[in-house]
């Protein structure tokens, strides 16, 4: 791998990365603050829950199991907005122009993005294969928590 394919690919995992995290974020904080009241008004430390979990590790499951989804919906757009922000940096800072000056072709300067594009969309799929199944059994055993039915039995 060259020195600017390793400074693309680089630059593409930041912005991802940081994107990422903040649509993580967002969307944690608005399902929670759109929940606050199915939380708060939740018997759940009534009854068989009271020995063994608190109102906060409840809340902090459910998000443990709700984030999977939620990064499961973003992934392609955040992967396609990182790209984009990605190249849009290294045109500000004039990059590219050097680059094709010296002889180098805007095909292999975009090539690393493209790669990394595709390593996430596998790694998107194996997620979405592997990951997601096994989470939605604990998801669909914590929503009806927060809806006052507490016939529901949280599994181990």
């Amino acid at each position: 791998m060259k020195l600017l394919d390793r400074y693309v690919t680089v630059s593409f995992i930041r912005v991802f990365l940081g994107a990422l995290l903040i649509v993580s974020i967002s969307g944690v904080t608005l399902d929670y603050v759109s929940r606050i009241g199915h939380f708060q008004e939740s018997d759940v430390l009534e009854g068989t829950f009271a020995e063994e979990y608190s109102r906060l590790e409840l809340v902090l499951r459910f998000y443990a199991a709700y984030l999977p989804f939620l990064l499961k919906e973003v992934l392609p757009f955040v992967t396609v907005a990182a790209a984009l922000f990605t190249l849009a940096n290294m045109l500000r800072h004039n990059e590219v122009l050097p680059v094709v000056a010296a002889g180098g072709s805007a095909r292999r300067l975009f090539l690393p993005l493209v790669i990394a594009a595709l390593l996430v969309s596998f790694g998107h799929l194996a997620f979405q294969e592997l990951v997601v199944p096994t989470l939605n059994r604990e998801q669909i055993a914590l929503k009806p928590l927060f809806r006052g039915d507490r016939r529901q039995r949280l599994k181990h």
